[in-house]
């Protein structure tokens, strides 16, 4: 039971808040991929429920496995910050990008159904998500309303 709700809510995210739990995402990533990531968070403080922070973070981590496993990509970039209405994250990359028309169809695909999740958690928050994505990378951005 522990474990299962381990994997729904990460403790990192109570022993280190939102910046320093994804911080600690993308170090890990980029030791073990080799691919860089350039960081620009700003902690989010009590304005962003647990359940959005939960969210968040777990978008930042699809974000990353599908960079490491389709983008090819050298860089990866990652900024969290907060405005008086919202909550945004980005996570880009300079990989070889990817037909997002192809990828919204084929719902059956690894990277179909990691779309598909990060929309339907973005939905739950009636927030916005914006994915951009070309032969020079992709840059996902997400923005959630304060609760």
């Amino acid at each position: 039971m522990r474990q299962i709700s381990r994997g729904l809510r990460p403790g990192i995210l109570d022993d280190l808040g939102l910046a320093k739990a994804l911080e600690s995402l993308a170090d890990d990533f980029a030791q073990r991929t080799g691919i860089d990531v350039d960081l620009d968070t700003s902690p989010v403080g009590d304005r962003v429920c647990s359940e959005a922070k939960t969210t968040l973070f777990r978008i930042a981590q699809e974000a990353f496995t599908n960079i490491e496993r389709h983008a090819e990509a050298t860089k990866a970039k990652l900024q969290l910050e907060t405005s008086w209405r919202k909550v945004r994250m980005m996570v880009a990359d300079n990989g070889k990008g990817f037909d997002l028309v192809a990828v919204r169809k084929g719902g059956g695909s690894d990277a179909g159904i990691g779309m598909q999740n990060i929309k339907e958690r973005i939905d739950h928050f009636q927030g916005q998500l914006n994915i951009n994505s070309t032969k020079s990378g992709t840059r996902i951005e997400v923005a959630l309303p304060f609760q």
